[in-house]
């Protein structure tokens, strides 16, 4: 996968579940900068791309998609 096909999953993900790139980063793969850094112009292995992707999709597969979390920074 693209590097910037992957941003624009994550990207669509975080509008569906109100989900930060961090609380996404570090559920999936346990470094909250990983999206960060994607977004910057780094690279990533496939592992990693792949970690991202399964978290993304057993999130949705849980019943969870299009469920917006409050944050913190919502109230």
């Amino acid at each position: 996968m693209m590097r910037e096909d992957l941003l624009h999953e994550i990207d669509a993900f975080q509008r569906r579940t109100g989900l930060s790139a961090r609380a996404i980063a570090a559920a999936a793969t346990g470094d909250s900068g990983i999206i960060s850094r994607l977004r910057h112009g780094r690279h990533i292995t496939t592992f990693t791309g792949e970690k991202l992707q399964t978290y993304m999709r057993e999130y949705r597969e849980s019943g969870n998609a299009g469920v917006k979390r409050a944050r913190p920074t919502d109230f």
